[in-house]
């Protein structure tokens, strides 16, 4: 008796299949979320970046997996955010440009 096994390994570096629009504006005191989607084989691994920094939950900004939820805008929150996929096979990246603009006062 002859038992063939026969495996497949498939694999194939990380893409984009969705995000964000690469410029978003918004007025300070809105709440925004940001998302990224991608995938690959093996199952890459999701890195959120504000500025070249890791970003860390706030009270105002919390990362879900895939989205980036910010709350009360305000204007340090405006800048670059990238979303990185890695797997052992490559690594893609998408950036994401956040301007704040205040808001106006009208005085009369």
């Amino acid at each position: 008796m002859t038992l063939l096994l026969m495996i497949s390994l498939f694999s194939a570096p990380p893409r984009i299949t969705s995000s964000s629009p690469k410029l978003l504006q918004r007025r300070r005191g809105d709440s925004i979320e940001l998302f990224c989607e991608g995938k690959g084989s093996p199952q890459p691994t999701l890195t959120w970046m504000k500025d070249g920094r890791v970003i860390k939950d706030t009270l105002r900004m919390i990362v879900e997996m895939n989205r980036v939820k910010i709350q009360n805008l305000q204007r340090d929150d405006g800048g670059v955010y990238m979303c990185t996929f890695i797997n052992t096979v490559g690594e893609v990246a998408q950036l994401i440009k956040l301007v704040v603009e205040g808001k106006f006062l009208i005085i009369v």
